[in-house]
């Protein structure tokens, strides 16, 4: 397979050469820079648009796409009003302007750039692709685990600014005797919210080796991870897709109803079980528990003095947690703490949204169907790491929402196969 035109080609290049970026400190900076070009390149094509145009090569913008767009803007909004509230200073403003335009802005940007001739099934490829050279990578890092050998270096071109972590690397690390590998990801964490992003999009490959290259490249991504958040959203967001998207034949309410009566009569052991395996997923990181939940507290018993459009910025935590600030480590209460009331409409309208849609285009469609899985590991990581620290990583996912949008109802089978127009 290989990309029919310009949109397809800078997508698929840039997934290819994820670690390219990553071992040359390019990749913070790569997909934001791609995603504000391709929405240039979108527009200007909309401009030009012709009313007479084909309907292959017609661009339409999808209400589904232009909810992103209008919340992502209002957290802008909700920024620049914080700032101007607790007189934060031009400098900080544009700081924070850039973060957001490298950040939240890339959830509304890529779904719009996936309103292009791109097709879904060349997502599929690159991300499968860069899923055999990140096996190659994780066997490397796992024999040099078992060695004792170990390699840190920073990234050359760090020189734009950013987190440091981004550009800090490292094979692996082992932490509360978990054995933890990134890979392309600043932090083990992230690597995990990949791997379930890029699962439904694996199994959709039709190569089969390539398909199980993916498939199992993911599921050890989140094991790698060790992120508690994200293993348990593997089994969780694949059952909930299946439910949803089969939730009109009448085979899964027989089995709903016979599933019940089950659980009716086994409910105190279910019960004992569920609370037992909570109780180990908490002892597995207490000190990560005890912060996370400091944070959300601060976050929530501050968002008081400043309700509608937050701080505009975070703020360093207690002494307890130093380095740790508040309005980070859970999406919901960082945005109530930085960006008010408006924060948290603008996230839960958009992912609202997206989700009534996709139910409802699932049920006929399996491409809708794989982009309604991505948009529930989305929503689960809301509780974990900052989105928008982590959207640069997830683009083909974000990308792959927009061409799921895009088609009307019973024709995104037939887009999964039917190349794009030069």
């Amino acid at each position: 397979m290989k990309p029919c035109n310009f949109e397809e080609k800078v997508i698929w290049y840039s997934i290819l050469g994820t670690y390219g970026f990553y071992f040359t400190g390019l990749l913070y900076y790569i997909p934001p820079a791609i995603a504000w070009i391709l929405t240039i390149y979108l527009i200007r094509k909309l401009w030009l648009q012709k009313d007479n145009s084909s309907i292959n090569n017609r661009i339409t913008i999808p209400w589904e796409v232009w909810v992103w767009i209008v919340s992502m803007a209002a957290i802008e909004f909700a920024t620049i009003f914080g700032h101007a509230d607790f007189n934060l200073g031009t400098a900080s403003l544009i700081k924070a302007t850039i973060g957001w335009a490298k950040g939240w802005a890339l959830f509304a940007l890529f779904p719009l750039i996936g309103c292009l001739n791109i097709r879904p099934k060349l997502l599929c490829r690159a991300v499968c692709l860069l899923c055999l050279q990140s096996l190659i990578i994780l066997s490397f890092c796992y024999v040099a685990s078992l060695l004792r050998l170990n390699i840190s270096y920073t990234a050359p071109l760090n020189f734009f600014g950013g987190p440091k972590l981004a550009f800090s690397i490292t094979l692996y690390t082992v932490q509360d005797s978990w054995l933890r590998i990134a890979l392309f990801a600043p932090w083990a964490t992230i690597i995990g919210f990949v791997g379930n992003v890029f699962l439904p999009l694996s199994l959709l490959e039709t190569k089969q080796r390539l398909r199980w290259i993916g498939i199992i490249t993911s599921l050890l991504m989140c094991w790698f991870s060790g992120s508690r958040a994200n293993m348990l959203a593997l089994p969780t967001a694949w059952i909930a897709t299946q439910i949803l998207a089969n939730s009109q034949r009448p085979f899964l309410w027989l089995t709903a109803g016979f599933s019940s009566l089950i659980t009716g009569l086994f409910a105190p052991n279910l019960i004992n079980a569920m609370r037992s395996f909570q109780n180990w997923m908490r002892s597995l990181r207490k000190n990560s528990n005890s912060e996370r939940e400091a944070l959300d507290r601060i976050a929530i018993r501050r968002w008081a003095e400043a309700p509608i459009t937050g701080h505009g910025v975070t703020d360093s935590g207690p002494s307890r947690i130093v380095g740790v600030n508040i309005g980070t480590h859970n999406n919901w209460t960082g945005l109530l703490f930085i960006n008010g009331i408006i924060g948290v409409l603008a996230l839960g309208v958009s992912l609202t949204c997206s989700f009534i849609s996709l139910v409802i285009r699932a049920q006929e469609s399996q491409i809708a169907k794989s982009a309604l899985h991505i948009l529930l590991i989305i929503f689960c990581n809301t509780f974990v790491d900052s989105l928008n620290m982590t959207a640069y990583l997830v683009a083909p996912g974000l990308v792959f929402l927009g061409t799921a949008f895009r088609e009307p109802l019973g024709k995104q089978e037939r887009r999964l196969f039917v190349p794009s127009s030069t």
